[in-house]
């Protein structure tokens, strides 16, 4: 199956005139949320410390929590004390609140729970990030 989707991917196939008209689609809503961004319909939140964004388009085997374990190690290694925030994707935590080695998966989520062993830093979870970031910063600066 691999073998087929690589072949698929470096030649030009049906394939591609089927999934046209979604990739034209998403570039029209990610060129509409720029838009949006730029002409202050939609607005940033600045945060009062640096943030490093791991994501992508694509949900689990890209290896986003691995490259996000490896940055905290490097960062702590630099003399930094990061931080990681979460959505908990699975899980069921709304308010922001923290995560440690043994928290419940169902309740935050396994990815922060791995994080929260691996990583050795404080991890917070909850659905909006900027409310999540607040909290896991005064925890950090301590």
């Amino acid at each position: 199956m691999r073998n087929w989707l690589e072949r698929q991917w470096y030649r030009w196939s049906v394939w591609h005139l089927l999934l046209l008209p979604l990739s034209l689609l998403f570039w029209l809503v990610s060129a509409l949320r720029r838009t949006l961004y730029r002409t202050g319909w939609k607005r940033s939140v600045k945060l009062s410390c640096p943030v490093i964004v791991v994501g992508n388009i694509s949900v689990g085997g890209t290896g986003k929590t691995p490259l996000v374990i490896a940055l905290v190690a490097l960062l702590k290694e630099a003399g930094y004390k990061p931080g990681v925030i979460s959505r908990g994707y699975q899980g069921q935590a709304t308010l922001p609140r923290p995560v440690s080695a043994d928290s419940e998966p169902r309740d935050v989520g396994d990815e922060p729970v791995l994080l929260a062993h691996k990583a050795g830093c404080p991890v917070w979870v909850g659905q909006n990030r900027v409310e999540v970031a607040r909290p896991c910063w005064r925890s950090i600066r301590r």
